[in-house]
């Protein structure tokens, strides 16, 4: 479902090179303000690639200095995957869930879910507030026209969620990992 608005939209391979051009300019010239300074890229490679979904998804980025809600976003994205991580054993040995340990980690993702959608929430709310019929600029404008019977308010949150995690921290950690695959072999930089 979520494919086949993003093909009626238009966001072909062009769209998708251009968002990802504009964040890959930005992401280089935030590096360059660090003045050759060793720092921790991660939190603006998060960001950065955050940045070209939430373009995709809600029309909008945020700045890579300072952006609590996206911040605090991913933070939860981090535990949660830390998390998810440590119960998929439960998969195979279900007696695990019973103890103590692997119910903490059930308890806290079931109360951290609704503080992660929260801010898609308040996305979509926005979103509202000034959606016009026929715009379909962003991925939430388009499914906000094709309203209906299939496509509800409550699927529309789940979406967000799912595309934004599964897109978001999969590509940071493999830009991550690259740049310490250049930094540490400097020959591969040219």
């Amino acid at each position: 479902m979520s494919l086949t608005i993003l093909k009626e939209l238009g966001f072909g391979r062009n769209i998708m090179e251009s968002r990802i051009q504009e964040e890959v300019t930005s992401l280089v010239s935030h590096i360059r303000g660090f003045n050759g300074q060793s720092r921790d890229l991660r939190h603006s490679v998060d960001v950065s690639v955050s940045n070209v979904i939430c373009s995709i998804l809600m029309g909008k980025r945020f700045p890579l200095g300072d952006c609590d809600d996206l911040r605090r976003t991913l933070r939860l994205i981090d535990s949660g995957e830390d998390m998810v991580a440590k119960l998929v054993i439960v998969d195979f040995f279900p007696l695990l869930a019973h103890l103590p340990s692997y119910k903490r980690c059930v308890q806290q993702m079931v109360c951290e879910n609704p503080i992660f959608l929260d801010f898609f929430k308040s996305v979509i709310a926005e979103h509202t507030a000034v959606h016009h019929d026929g715009q379909n600029d962003d991925f939430i404008h388009a499914y906000m026209t094709k309203m209906g019977a299939d496509y509800n308010a409550e699927h529309l949150l789940y979406i967000l969620r799912d595309l934004f995690v599964g897109g978001s921290d999969t590509t940071a950690s493999t830009l991550e990992w690259a740049i310490v695959y250049m930094a540490n072999n400097p020959a591969v930089q040219v």
